[in-house]
């Protein structure tokens, strides 16, 4: 315990501060580059100042505040922000962390900056993926935008804390961190379905996929798949709220095989190949964000499938449609 005491508050910092930069980064470094400026705590306590002139980011950094809070406000545009914002919040959670080293070596920056850079990213994961999933579901009872300042403010209340009482926020860090393990992995996987989202949100910029014939899915769904003919095989990445028997969300692939149905995805390095009776495209509800296919209820909660928006109506005519006498197909 002694050796922990030990530890300068400038290593304690990284932690809370790396987190809070991954639920609202530009709120975190303004707050911490206002701190650095003064030169001390309000509890007096002496800190690294900002290089000579360091000062002019900090209006550049609460514009870019004031822009995320906007970008919050429109569906569309937050799955933009924060899509982009997956590869930029773990480069921000590095330098911060390594602007909060003295006398490093290579050896301990290098640590210190990956560290700062994975708390940062899976931050951003848990907190971008609970964001979206309040876009993606109807009839959610918070909406979005309270859920923005309500993340804000818990990112700020862990700065704050980080730099005026570093021990008490690092293990409020480390507490959030445990509960993480628990509570994040499906947000972190809706979070990357977010990225599936928004390549087919561009449109025309990026090229859709669209439909994935049989020797374009990825070869250990190829392996679990029945036999069949595999000219009527072909699959779309998707992801699945409340599937029975599998949590919260899964991400994987919707895949159809004359005119049946499935949903493939990975648990671990298992395959789960899960049928999905009755399904029909018909019934989705086309969103802002992602089509949504209702399935039969699982209990008190809704399940649902959802899918680029690209799959309405259809995604083009259905390979088992195809097979059918032109008539056939006309009439329904």
């Amino acid at each position: 315990m002694a050796d922990f005491l030990a530890i300068p508050h400038s290593l304690l910092r990284v932690v809370p501060l790396a987190m809070a930069a991954g639920v609202d980064a530009y709120l975190v470094l303004l707050i911490s580059g206002i701190y650095r400026w003064k030169g001390e705590t309000l509890l007096g306590m002496a800190i690294p100042p900002l290089p000579p002139g360091g000062w002019v980011i900090l209006p550049g950094l609460g514009v870019l505040y004031v822009v995320e809070t906007l970008m919050e406000l429109h569906r569309p545009f937050a799955l933009a922000w924060h899509s982009l914002q997956r590869y930029l919040r773990p480069l921000m959670g590095g330098m911060l962390g390594l602007s909060l080293l003295q006398h490093a070596t290579p050896a301990e920056a290098l640590a210190v900056a990956a560290l700062a850079a994975g708390l940062a990213w899976f931050g951003h994961g848990w907190s971008w993926g609970q964001g979206l999933l309040l876009r993606l579901v109807p009839r959610r009872h918070v909406a979005p935008p309270t859920y923005a300042f309500a993340k804000d403010g818990l990112a700020l209340a862990l700065a704050l804390t980080a730099w005026e009482q570093p021990r008490s926020a690092f293990f409020v860090a480390l507490a959030i961190l445990v509960a993480g393990a628990f509570l994040a992995p499906p947000y972190l996987r809706l979070a990357a379905f977010g990225q599936i989202l928004f390549r087919d949100l561009l449109g025309d910029v990026i090229p859709r996929k669209d439909w994935a014939k049989a020797r374009s899915l990825p070869k250990w769904l190829q392996g679990e798949a029945p036999p069949s003919d595999t000219d009527l095989l072909r699959g779309m990445p998707a992801a699945a709220r409340r599937l029975p028997g599998y949590g919260k969300f899964r991400v994987g692939w919707l895949v159809e095989s004359g005119g049946e149905y499935s949903f493939v995805f990975k648990e671990g390095r298992t395959p789960r190949w899960v049928p999905l009776p009755e399904f029909s495209l018909r019934r989705g509800e086309l969103g802002p964000l992602a089509l949504r296919v209702p399935l039969p209820a699982s209990g008190r909660h809704a399940s649902a499938i959802f899918l680029p928006r690209s799959a309405f109506p259809l995604g083009g005519p259905s390979p088992a449609d195809a097979t059918k006498p032109p008539e056939a197909s006309a009439t329904e």
